[in-house]
């Protein structure tokens, strides 16, 4: 938009032969030259131009506020846009890491319940415990394995957003196509 303030300026040149007769067409006193501003009527040239607008009504001045307002709401678009990627990066390395603290603190309840498990069973065979017991033990240890499995699922899942906010991903038709790409060797016998 700034570059409409600017004058318009616009020159031609023209170089090329005239003679009176063919046999001297090409002679050096024939070469003509000139330079001006070629005449959309025909082939004749004008001289130079320079051309700026002396008053309109504050139109380039509008049009170069618009471009800013343009240019500045597209910036403030990136920047929102990069921050909530930066956001979305951290929300997932955060969630990665609470569940890694949480998976290790549930594999340590397990192999405590594990332990204890076995114990009862050991004591249920001398007599000490009874069978409803130990399936009491078996029920802890079970809601622990349970609840781990649960924990790395969300692990992964929040691993896939962290890619997928990295700018990773993918298309599942994308590799089925891929899968159909693959060259085939006619030596290879299945």
């Amino acid at each position: 938009a700034r570059a409409a303030f600017l004058p318009n300026i616009q020159i031609s040149t023209f170089v090329g032969y005239m003679a009176n007769t063919y046999n001297n067409l090409f002679s050096a006193p024939n070469l003509v030259w000139s330079i001006g501003r070629r005449s959309t009527v025909g082939a004749d040239l004008s001289p130079p131009m320079i051309n700026q607008v002396v008053f309109d009504g504050f139109n380039l001045l509008g049009q170069l506020k618009h471009s800013k307002a343009t240019y500045n709401e597209t910036v403030n678009q990136y920047r929102q846009a990069t921050l909530k990627a930066f956001k979305e990066v951290e929300d997932h390395l955060v969630s990665i890491h609470r569940l890694e603290q949480e998976d290790e603190s549930l594999a340590s309840a397990k192999n405590f319940a594990k332990n204890a498990f076995w114990q009862a069973q050991q004591r249920m065979e001398i007599g000490i415990y009874t069978y409803i017991d130990v399936v009491n033990y078996e029920i802890e240890l079970i809601n622990l394995e349970i609840g781990l499995i649960e924990i790395r699922l969300a692990r992964q899942t929040e691993t896939v957003g962290l890619i997928d906010a990295l700018g990773g991903g993918w298309n599942r038709l994308c590799v089925h196509c891929k899968k159909a790409a693959l060259p085939t060797h006619a030596g290879n016998a299945n």
